[in-house]
């Protein structure tokens, strides 16, 4: 019997001759594939990505389409479409139009998506250039292209009509203004729409059958980042408890009640299991170790605020357009959010929930309200808490596939594991030392307890940054940077580029060439890379068959300049010279946007207050500068 990522595994799909590739292909434009990229395909080819990676993108799609309250037959048509589209290969590129990425999206859907994308998602969804390769934000293109052709195909068909679930394909196959062209008899559905779009609806009932049909057992897993294992730590998890045929479980409709489990970690830093039907909710919430103490040292008084739902009762003569304009929603977003498949028809006395136009367009957000912390506690007893002194971490999760190993880094089946930046320290403290009790002065009033963020940020380093060039980055680098990261909250970062020799700062300019093109190069380098660049054009620039002769025409170039002392990059120098100042890079698009432009505020001030120890180029503020690039002086 099939599991879920069996049955939607794609294979390798066939690749284009050269003589097919048209110029303005993004196999013509980005030849390269990103190999910094976590999530990347092999080729252009549609379907060649490794099984791990199709896997990964598969559960990105299904937490995501949970989150903006998709059903299941729903999520599954979506699933089928990125098969269709590009076999789950974020890197999947057109040879015969400019489409490419997991939506195969064209130019002119990246142009819409770039103004359409904040009405539909809630934020910009920029694709252009390399972003079409994002494996990320290939998953919220698809459904935002799946949100988009359903808000047009509700207005002629409800969801129990074939044509309805047809449509939702062509559109994305034709253009999402193709409906009224082919109603008015301006235009035919092609063939090849018409064909992927049967496909997509004989396989229909089969994955979502796969998708909520059996249940999950998940665990959590609590590991320091060096995996040392967080036991005896306390736990809750809050879950909805009434399984429902069409939508997934939500812990945040509070039209629900729901049931809380409590528990500690094992030896192992495990959780029991909880069972769960796939794309479920979990809210799991970890305590501090003096919770009940913690809750009550800031007296904070209890408003007994209840979670407010504004709705709108249907009277007669309602149209849903109307409702939605009197309320500054769109229509799309209001029938989303009630599970309206027909937006002509409306039930008198129908009950709509209203959402926040200001707020989070119906999307489920993975960080839990103060007020869903303040229920987790009261159910085990704890009344008018302070959740942000008691809780040490609350999430919410989905409920992933059965199979599924894209959350846990050991690959663990249905394994959520959730690496804390607590250090190896002070886990080994929790045995010896009891926790900080809650005391009073002598006047009677409640002495603050400290709460430490006590996190070791961890610096990681790109695969293909061999051993002996990590070690070249020094120790007070090193500690300049985490000093940095505790000042900003950045947990995590990865190091791109360090040393470059001769060779490899050559095939970075080159990629770039092909890539970005010869001017961006000759705009971005100072005097001595103008030259490099200059060498290629002199012997070929980037055609293809003089690539070879190229590219040692540039090393050469180089390692000229070098003799004479001049460097093409900071990069690309000698061993010497990197021991008195190491030079590198930092992923920007590694970290979470929320914490990008806090990490690179933290390196200016850093910068400023040390202006002869540290040289800082940043990417928000240097065109065609994409990372965070750090010199720090030994």
């Amino acid at each position: 019997m099939y599991d879920l990522y069996e049955y939607l595994n794609a294979k390798k799909g066939k690749k284009y001759f050269e003589d097919q590739i048209k110029p303005f292909s993004l196999i013509s434009l980005y030849p390269d594939i990103d190999t910094s990229r976590k999530l990347r395909g092999n080729s252009r080819t549609i379907g060649d990505a490794d099984k791990d990676v199709q896997n990964a993108i598969i559960d990105m799609i299904i937490t995501i389409a949970v989150r903006y309250g998709l059903s299941y037959k729903e999520i599954s048509y979506i699933l089928l479409t990125t098969k269709v589209e590009s076999g789950f290969n974020p890197d999947a590129a057109a040879g015969t139009t400019s489409a490419a990425g997991l939506a195969q999206g064209t130019v002119g859907f990246i142009k819409d998506a770039l103004t359409k994308s904040e009405d539909i998602l809630g934020f910009q969804l920029d694709l252009r250039n390399e972003e079409v390769f994002d494996a990320e934000k290939g998953c919220y293109a698809i459904i935002y292209s799946f949100l988009l052709n359903k808000s047009k195909v509700m207005e002629n068909y409800t969801s129990d009509q074939s044509e309805y679930w047809e449509w939702l394909y062509l559109l994305h196959h034709d253009g999402a203004y193709s409906l009224g062209k082919y109603l008015d008899g301006t235009r035919e559905k092609s063939a090849d729409g018409k064909k992927w779009a049967l496909y997509i609806t004989k396989h229909l009932s089969v994955v979502e059958g796969l998708l909520k049909n059996t249940e999950v057992n998940t665990k959590f897993k609590l590991s320091t980042g060096n995996n040392t294992a967080f036991k005896n730590k306390n736990y809750i998890a809050a879950i909805s408890p009434f399984p429902s045929v069409t939508c997934p479980n939500l812990v945040s409709d509070y039209n629900k009640s729901l049931v809380f489990i409590k528990g500690v970690t094992d030896a192992n830093g495990m959780t029991e299991s909880f069972n769960a039907i796939a794309g479920s909710e979990i809210v799991f919430t970890i305590l501090a170790d003096n919770y009940k103490e913690l809750a009550k040292a800031t007296g904070v008084q209890d408003t007994d605020k209840k979670h407010i739902t504004l709705t709108y009762t249907v009277k007669k003569g309602d149209t849903l357009s109307a409702i939605a304009k009197n309320h500054g929603v769109s229509v799309e977003k209001l029938a989303r959010i009630n599970k309206i498949h027909n937006v002509n028809m409306l039930r008198v006395g129908a009950k709509l929930k209203i959402p926040d136009s200001n707020k989070n367009h119906g999307y489920v957000s993975r960080y839990v309200s103060e007020q869903t912390k303040k229920d987790i506690l009261k159910s085990i007893g704890v009344e008018n808490a302070n959740a942000k002194a008691a809780i040490e971490y609350s999430r919410s999760h989905i409920v992933l596939p059965k199979g599924s190993k894209s959350a846990d880094s050991e690959k663990q089946k249905n394994l959520i594991h959730i690496k804390t930046t607590t250090t190896d320290k002070s886990v080994a403290n929790r045995s010896k030392n009891e926790p900080e009790k809650h005391h009073t002065t002598s006047e009677g009033k409640v002495k603050k307890i400290s709460i430490v963020n006590d996190f070791e940020p961890m610096v990681d380093f790109s695969k293909d940054i061999p051993l002996s060039l990590k070690n070249l980055v020094s120790n007070h680098s090193l500690d300049v940077i985490k000093g940095i990261m505790k000042s900003a909250g950045v947990h995590r970062i990865m190091i791109t580029s360090t040393l470059r020799t001769a060779e490899k700062q050559v095939d970075a300019m080159y990629i770039n060439m092909k890539n970005k093109g010869i001017q961006s190069q000759l705009d971005y380098y100072a005097v001595a890379g103008r030259e490099v660049v200059h060498a290629a054009i002199a012997v070929g620039g980037i055609d293809k068959s003089k690539e070879s002769q190229v590219k040692k025409a540039m090393i050469d170039k180089v390692k000229s300049l070098q003799k004479d002392g001049r460097l093409v990059s900071k990069h690309c120098v000698s061993l010497e010279s990197y021991a008195q100042r190491n030079v590198f890079d930092i992923s920007k698009n590694l970290l979470p946007a929320a914490l990008q432009r806090a990490f690179d505020q933290a390196i200016k001030k850093y910068a400023k207050d040390n202006p002869r120890k540290i040289k800082y180029i940043s990417p928000f503020e240097n065109r065609g500068e994409p990372a965070f690039h750090v010199e720090i002086v030994q």
